[in-house]
């Protein structure tokens, strides 16, 4: 994310909100709501519990999604998705 690469992001316990690369050219996938863990991994019991929760499959068609067309700088953001 750093270089300007275009760059999907998963966070299972910890908050996208605080740690996630900024700019319209990276994607976050955040574990659902469900994840007992409220964006805080110190207070997270089952930490695999969150980051499993966001399937292969979805991370996947992302990928497909963002390889369908070339990158343009500065469009619209995907800026984040749920799982």
């Amino acid at each position: 994310a750093g270089l300007n690469v275009p760059t999907i992001a998963l966070f299972g316990p910890t908050a996208s909100s605080r740690w996630a690369p900024i700019g319209d050219q990276h994607t976050v996938i955040q574990a659902p709501k469900l994840c007992p863990c409220t964006g805080h991994t110190h207070v997270c019991l089952e930490k695999n519990r969150c980051i499993d929760s966001i399937s292969v499959d979805h991370v996947f068609g992302i990928v497909q999604e963002q390889n369908k067309t070339p990158p343009a700088p500065h469009t619209h953001s995907n800026w984040m998705h749920s799982a």
